[in-house]
């Protein structure tokens, strides 16, 4: 079966569902300049090319929080989860604490530094959920995977985090305005 060219695509679907709105003018519009409308998913593929860089599971909830001598009582405490590491990590400027909740840990970052990244995600958008961690078995074949679907990375390397695992950061505006980290045990990287 030929595919028709993305342009007929879109304008398919918008006759189809009557779109009128203002996303589907830009694509059309996009599309006109012989720009891609919307990022196309990767093509899927064989064996053990489409096993690197998968991501496995949620590896930990990111939650920016002015102090953790606050914030920890609430996690322990109150709802009752066993905190299972502190840690500080100089090169992104934080202090972190690690909760278990089933498969899937908390973590509690405070600022160390007032140009850190958290102390300037605080400044801005206050207490809350900053990031959501997605385990790989190999953050490089993660990073290349991601930046060919047309994702930017936040640095031009993993970075050491918690835990002893090396991290990297995807642009929350690539993601539907969701700060995702991609993140490998040290030794899987």
């Amino acid at each position: 079966m030929i595919m028709p060219d993305f342009a007929t695509q879109v304008k398919s679907a918008r006759e189809n569902t009557r779109c009128t709105g203002r996303s589907c003018r830009i694509a059309l519009r996009k599309a006109a300049r012989g720009a891609p409308a919307f990022r196309k998913a990767l093509p899927p593929s064989d064996g053990d090319e489409m096993m690197k860089g998968r991501l496995t599971h949620v590896d930990h909830i990111g939650i920016a929080v002015r102090s953790l001598d606050a914030a920890i009582p609430l996690y322990r405490d109150v709802l009752g989860l066993e905190l299972e590491l502190l840690d500080e990590v100089e090169e992104q400027g934080v202090k972190v604490a690690f909760f278990r909740c089933g498969e899937t840990m908390l973590e509690l970052l405070e600022p160390t530094r007032p140009d850190s990244p958290i102390a300037k995600y605080l400044e801005k958008r206050g207490e809350g959920i900053h990031h959501v961690a997605l385990a790989t078995d190999d953050i490089e074949a993660a990073r290349e995977r991601a930046a060919a679907g047309g994702l930017r990375l936040l640095s031009e390397a993993p970075l050491d985090g918690a835990h002893g695992k090396h991290i990297s950061f995807v642009h929350p505006k690539d993601t539907r305005g969701v700060l995702l980290e991609f993140c490998a045990h040290a030794d899987d990287h």
